[in-house]
């Protein structure tokens, strides 16, 4: 199934982007698929950063996105 952002995302209805503390939290998506995921959070910006390079290093359609507090998108890495 192609990824249609509309259709297929779980952000915001099956789960939120805002961590439950003081943390960033990182969310996966598949946009091959459209699927997507809590990844994990993390207690620092650079922590979230490094885990968010790492898992998508080399990947194709695999995008993470990281999320402060307030649910503010403060980073990206992946391809599309």
């Amino acid at each position: 199934m192609p990824y249609e952002p509309e259709k297929n995302a779980g952000i915001d209805k099956d789960f939120s982007r805002s961590p439950n503390q003081k943390k960033f939290r990182v969310v996966g998506v598949d946009t091959f698929d459209g699927d997507d995921w809590i990844e994990g959070e993390f207690d620092t910006l650079q922590e979230a950063r490094k885990h968010v390079a790492m898992k998508t290093a080399g990947k194709q359609m695999l995008v993470m996105h990281i999320y402060d507090e307030n649910g503010r998108h403060v980073g990206a890495a992946g391809t599309f």
